[in-house]
């Protein structure tokens, strides 16, 4: 049963006038309305929109049990072990992945993400490991396992360079339509090419923060990390 009241059911396909005569059934039934075929059930549905997330991620994922034996591992993951699906389904976590003790963990009912720096085949991996809860008959959350991903810093710096490549650029990204407002702009490009404080003022939401990073990497200190501070807060 679905969070509105549809009941789904799972059967062989049944003969036209089989099939007929059960609609029929379920329309006399108190409280039922009408039924159809669908080409899913709904876990089917969200199963593989599952699977097509975990496919398309460039990063490793594996899932486990509570015995840190995995569950599910996505291609990402195959790639990083040189191992099939299958093959992956046959170790246990710590057997993949050294400096770090998943059944402990899992013993001790984390309740929260955890991240560990690890190192695999040579390679430096930020590790994070979630809990992974289920509701029972109780309406009691127990946990069931964990999800493990692993960020390679490689990717990550090359991710957060190409980021700063792009905001070399920063002015690109205030468009001026008005006379005034391109005026501003170019105001704020000279005025930032000097050693001195900026005062930038403005209503709330018309992009003082923008201006403010904008003219800090126009500056002789764009190499230097820019800290933002709201004092209202």
């Amino acid at each position: 049963m679905d969070p509105i009241g549809r009941i789904y059911l799972n059967f062989a396909e049944l003969e036209f006038t089989d099939f007929s005569s059960l609609l029929a059934e379920i329309r006399r039934t108190s409280g039922g309305t009408e039924g159809r075929t669908v080409p899913w059930m709904p876990s089917e549905r969200e199963h593989l929109a599952l699977s097509a997330l975990l496919e398309a991620l460039p990063e490793p994922v594996l899932s486990l049990d509570m015995k840190s034996k995995v569950e599910m591992a996505n291609p990402a993951s195959c790639q990083l072990f040189a191992q099939s699906q299958e093959r992956m389904r046959h170790h246990t976590a710590a057997q993949l992945i050294n400096g770090f003790n998943f059944q402990r963990w899992l013993d001790g009912n984390p309740q929260s993400s955890h991240n560990e720096h690890v190192v695999i085949n040579g390679q430096n991996f930020l590790m994070e490991i979630t809990p992974v809860h289920l509701q029972n008959e109780n309406d009691e959350y127990v946990l069931t396992g964990a999800v493990v991903m692993l960020r390679s810093t490689i990717r990550m710096g090359q991710q957060l360079q190409n980021l700063s490549t792009q905001d070399l650029s920063a002015f690109s990204q205030i468009i001026a339509v008005s006379a005034k407002m391109k005026h501003v702009v170019e105001q704020a490009r000279k005025l930032a090419m000097l050693s001195a404080p900026l005062l930038i003022t403005g209503d709330t939401g018309t992009g003082k923060d923008l201006f403010a990073y904008a003219c800090h990497q126009a500056s002789p200190r764009s190499a230097t990390p820019y800290l933002g501070l709201n004092g209202a807060s």
